[in-house]
């Protein structure tokens, strides 16, 4: 199985540890920043984001969002008090943009497996709950 763009095999499929093991050490250690990225499997062809969506991404602090190697940002319309889960949350960008749409008495929780994603995530918590004016945070990882 290729996941690479040059073609070099990331993982064995018949070894069920294996796969975990690449995904982490790919997401965690190999890449430092989105320009590090070795595929194009993911390319945001999402429908324009509103300006509220635009006015969340462009609080998220400039670390977090280095390290953003999703697939794009879905978002309701109406997310204000509501509860979020992000599965595979990575350094949080998708979790404080919804953190500022969903507001102060909503809450986000994001899910990863690399510690280096988490340890990026959970730094900005406190920058991301006073540029958004919270009393406290409404998000977690």
């Amino acid at each position: 199985m290729a996941c690479c763009n040059n073609g070099e095999s990331c993982c064995d499929v018949n070894d069920d540890g294996v796969v975990h093991d690449t995904v982490k050490e790919y997401y965690g250690k190999r890449i430092q920043n989105t320009s590090d990225l070795k595929t194009s499997a993911c390319c945001n062809v999402a429908k324009p984001k509103s300006a509220e969506v635009l006015n969340a991404m462009n609080s998220i602090h400039e670390e977090v969002t280095s390290k953003f190697y999703g697939c794009g940002l879905v978002t309701p319309s109406l997310l204000r008090g509501m509860k979020i889960i992000d599965l595979g949350s990575g350094s949080g960008r998708d979790c404080y943009v919804m953190s500022k749409l969903v507001g102060e008495n909503g809450s986000v929780l994001g899910v990863d497996m690399t510690d280096e994603q988490l340890n990026v995530a959970n730094k900005h918590i406190n920058y991301h709950t006073q540029k958004f004016g919270y009393s406290k945070p409404n998000i977690g990882f």
